[in-house]
């Protein structure tokens, strides 16, 4: 049975920018080659700015704060993969925190290399590889709630 997360919000959010997806932005086609990735790793969604962010599963807390590109980012480590919720305009955890299943743990923003408010949120499963052209990571929608 595939593991289930829940979303990193309540409410209703579009996905502006989809796992896997190329940029058609040329600053963001340099960065995708400066990180080395051949498509978005991730899931953007276009929350407001100050949207409570939720963490999607129980884990604990392994990086919160200033995370280069991804401005200030909140990574939690559960049984079964890593989550990480980027561009937050604040963190409300910290390192060696404990959380449970819908425990606020920042606020969106657009911070870090953006081009406005959204969330980036990511997962890499435990036994990722990290030469899948996307850092590890996979796509997130596999394992969150969606129609």
């Amino acid at each position: 049975m595939k593991p289930k997360l829940q979303l990193p919000f309540k409410g209703d959010y579009p996905i502006t920018f989809s796992f896997g997806a190329q940029a058609t932005d040329e600053e963001l086609q340099k960065k995708f080659h400066e990180w080395g990735i051949i498509g978005h790793h991730g899931i953007d969604f276009g929350t407001p700015e100050g949207t409570n962010i939720l963490a999607t599963g129980n884990g604990k807390v392994i990086q919160a704060g200033t995370n280069g590109d991804f401005g200030i980012s909140v990574t939690i480590e559960h049984s079964w993969c890593q989550s990480i919720y980027a561009h937050l305009q604040e963190a409300r955890v910290a390192v060696g925190d404990r959380v449970k299943t819908g425990a606020l743990i920042g606020l969106s923003g657009k911070i870090g290399f953006v081009s406005g408010a959204h969330l980036h949120f990511g997962i890499k499963l435990n036994n990722a590889d990290p030469k899948n052209g996307y850092l590890g990571f996979t796509d997130p929608l596999i394992y969150l709630p969606h129609e």
